[in-house]
């Protein structure tokens, strides 16, 4: 018996659905902290990248800014800003602390640049709660194709006027903790980066050695090309 017209057509849209449904599905290469390929743009610092800050001693503070471009086309990517304040303790008077005047470590994002992004929820007093996103850690070997939570150059960190910390100590009353990063001490760890490209994204990640929250360098980055 000769297969109708009718079957013909059903098994062709059967096997056309078949055939999208597997390319939809397939995996994008996996993007793992730390580890680079071919396939990835990779820059080391030497020496490694640091801040250098001014003093203003009658402020009793140090701040600095700089910036990287993260896949050389000529533009600044990833602008770091940091603010230190030389007497700086957890019982600081924050009395003395104005708006935009606080210790703190942040990122201003630029050109479609993303960070991997961890958000804390905290009590603001009766019964409500606000919250921030902080820079997330990540440990060597994380999966960066798997990260949920990103922050673009779009949200807006309230209270400063950068993208995202890394970690701050603002003079306000109802606060959670100082950031993911403010605890850190004498570790290396990663930040997870993405880019926009046409309608899909670069992976990446930065390598950042931490010595201190007020000493850190930035050691390496990798980006798919």
């Amino acid at each position: 018996m000769k297969p109708t017209l009718f079957k013909i057509s059903s098994l062709l849209l059967l096997l056309f659905l078949f055939v999208a449904g597997c390319q939809k599905d397939e995996p994008r290469t996996p993007v793992f902290a730390g580890i680079y390929d071919a396939d990835m743009l990779y820059h080391e610092f030497n020496p490694p990248f640091q801040i250098a800050l001014q003093t203003d001693s009658t402020k009793d503070i140090q701040y600095g800014i700089d910036s990287i471009d993260i896949d050389l086309d000529g533009m600044f990517d990833l602008f770091i800003s940091q603010r230190i304040y030389l007497d700086w303790r957890d019982d600081f008077n924050r009395l003395y602390l104005k708006d935009y005047n606080f210790p703190f470590s942040g990122f201003t994002l630029q050109n479609g640049l993303e960070v991997a992004s961890k958000k804390e929820t905290f009590s603001i007093g009766l019964g409500h709660t606000n919250g921030t996103r902080w820079v997330d850690t990540l440990h060597y070997e994380s999966r960066i194709d798997k990260i949920d939570y990103w922050q673009n150059s779009g949200d807006k960190t309230w209270l400063l006027n950068t993208n995202i910390w890394s970690w701050a100590a603002p003079p306000i009353t109802f606060w959670g903790s100082y950031g993911t990063w403010y605890k850190l001490i004498n570790t290396e760890m990663y930040i997870g980066i993405r880019m926009i490209d046409n309608l899909d994204y670069k992976l990446g990640w930065i390598k950042v050695k931490v010595y201190s929250r007020d000493n850190f360098e930035i050691v390496s980055y990798a980006i798919e090309k």
